[in-house]
């Protein structure tokens, strides 16, 4: 198995070793940006040097006039031009120069209309070989037995990366999404046999363990291409993100459950209408009330044990589950405080900062489950849902 290693620090700041060299920020024609040291211009290509030491080649055309402009100037200077740096300071650690990147706490920004994948996209071949074909994005490595055509990289990196990317601007300053302590392991399969052999959970053609790693199966029983736009990757990777972050159980499969159900328009996912969109998508007997919801009470309580069978395919309480977690993630995301998230946002951020009783107590403020399910109810009934709850054993301000 194949890993690498990024030099992380957790919470705001993020070091990288890149030499003594200087970098300068660079814009593509999206207003998206990479950090990078410009080393050699061709006819339709440039050389960059990422802050990891990576070399790529990448097309001129793609960057923002202000870099066309460099890139000329460079060209003319014979590579003698001095560049701009706006990526943080450097700073030596036991004799390595590393850039030290801030990140700004994004506890106050608003909830993402759209986020996703809209970034420069560089992926590398490592190695094709015989044994082993390994490739390598900016937050992922895949490793192939046989090698991959060029749109299939593309599209598996577009795939997984988008649910980290999304992540990333959400309004609940996840750092590990924001800056990963390294890179996640993709293991693609080429039959049911090689599939299986991989340790994990199942969910659909994706099997992934509650740490960086997961493997999906890129042929069906007849060894013939799947769909990729059928490949869907964002509960593992959010999976995997809220667990690094050793977050309470019921939020790390809630949220996963919640990015995995919202639409995905054009590589971004799509935050906008999502109350009406699950309205419209709820079986009759819970819209109805004639099925009852499980009690916010057994969510909340739910230990932290990665079983196989929880996340295959669904049971009726599995099923029941996976309605409640929904409902009341969308509702403390987008409908409790005007769409705000405020309860919510103090509750992560108590969860990072101090410990799971702390942050209970932030999220029920005062009230009882049986008061927050009742408040839930009632702004699900706008939507034209009539939710009902089984009964709760225990009413207290933090559950047991």
């Amino acid at each position: 198995m194949v890993y690498f290693f990024r030099t992380y620090l957790l919470a705001i700041v993020s070091l990288f070793i890149i030499g003594q060299a200087e970098a300068r920020v660079w814009t593509n024609s999206k207003g998206a940006t990479v950090t990078a040291k410009l080393i050699a211009v061709r006819a339709t290509e440039v050389d960059l040097q990422l802050p990891n030491g990576r070399i790529v080649s990448v097309e001129r055309t793609i960057f923002s006039g202000e870099d066309q402009n460099y890139i000329q100037q460079w060209e003319q200077s014979g590579g003698t031009l001095p560049e701009q740096d706006d990526a943080g300071d450097i700073i030596n650690v036991r004799g390595m120069y590393l850039r030290q990147v801030n990140l700004t706490p994004n506890w106050d920004a608003s909830w993402p209309k759209k986020a996703g994948f809209k970034d420069l996209q560089i992926i590398k071949t490592v190695q094709e070989s015989d044994d082993l074909c390994v490739y390598e994005s900016d937050l992922f490595i895949f490793e192939s037995p046989i090698p991959l055509h060029e749109e299939e990289r593309r599209q598996l990196t577009k795939r997984f990366e988008l649910s980290l990317r999304a992540l990333a601007e959400m309004p609940l300053n996840l750092t590990v999404a924001r800056k990963p302590s390294r890179k996640y392991l993709v293991r693609v399969c080429f039959s049911q046999k090689e599939m299986a052999e991989v340790h994990g959970l199942q969910r659909g053609r994706v099997k992934f363990t509650p740490t960086s790693f997961t493997a999906l199966l890129f042929r069906d029983k007849r060894n013939q291409a799947q769909n990729l736009d059928e490949l869907d990757t964002r509960f593992a990777v959010t999976h995997w993100a809220l667990q690094t972050l050793d977050l309470d159980h019921w939020l790390v499969d809630s949220f996963s459950e919640y990015m995995e159900f919202l639409p995905v328009e054009d590589n971004q996912i799509n935050f906008t209408q999502v109350p009406k969109l699950m309205a419209k998508r709820l079986p009759k007997n819970i819209k109805n009330g004639e099925k009852k919801l499980m009690p916010l009470e057994s969510i909340l309580a739910r230990k932290d044990i990665h079983i196989s069978a929880l996340h295959e395919e669904s049971t009726k309480d599995k099923e029941l589950q996976y309605w409640t977690d929904l409902l009341w993630l969308v509702y403390l995301c987008h409908l409790e405080d005007e769409g705000k998230a405020t309860r919510f946002r103090a509750y992560v951020k108590t969860l990072c900062e101090q410990n799971s009783t702390a942050a209970r107590q932030e999220l029920l403020k005062g009230t009882t489950i049986l008061e927050m399910q009742s408040d839930l109810v009632k702004a699900w009934k706008k939507f034209g849902v009539k939710l009902q709850f089984c009964e709760s054993k225990n009413t207290s301000v933090i559950p047991q």
